[in-house]
């Protein structure tokens, strides 16, 4: 980093000695080193399900037993995403009496999501 805000700083007394209007200006943005995201936790899914195992909870419950066990959110806000990952993995959680609860039979050790493009279909006419 002090490499980096001593080459923006040249940069800015090459363009001051030229009199050009650079784009490039040493912000304090420009000068902090840049964080890397944590990678090493379990997916929320995965923790979810393992909390909600226990018992059928109400998503305020879910998120304190989360939080509990050490799941640390990246947002302000961590009950929308808690409640994202709720709704919209209907195969594992369900819903009754605003309690969520793990589908029956459902394994707890949930496989990641595949990321990336699908395959394309091949069709017969084509062929």
């Amino acid at each position: 980093m002090q490499l980096r805000r001593t080459i923006l700083e040249q940069i800015e007394t090459i363009d001051d000695a030229l009199e050009l209007k650079s784009p490039v200006r040493c912000t304090p943005r420009m000068l902090r080193p840049r964080l890397r995201r944590r990678t090493a936790q379990a997916p929320l899914r995965s923790v979810l399900a393992e909390v909600i195992k226990q018992k059928p909870m109400d998503r305020h419950e879910i998120l304190q037993a989360v939080q509990a066990s050490g799941y640390q959110f990246s947002t302000d806000d961590p009950l929308n995403s808690l409640s994202a990952a709720l709704y919209s993995n209907k195969k594992i959680f369900r819903q009754e009496n605003k309690k969520f609860y793990l589908v029956p039979g459902y394994e707890t050790e949930i496989v990641p999501k595949k990321r990336g493009r699908k395959p394309k279909k091949v069709s017969s006419a084509a062929a």
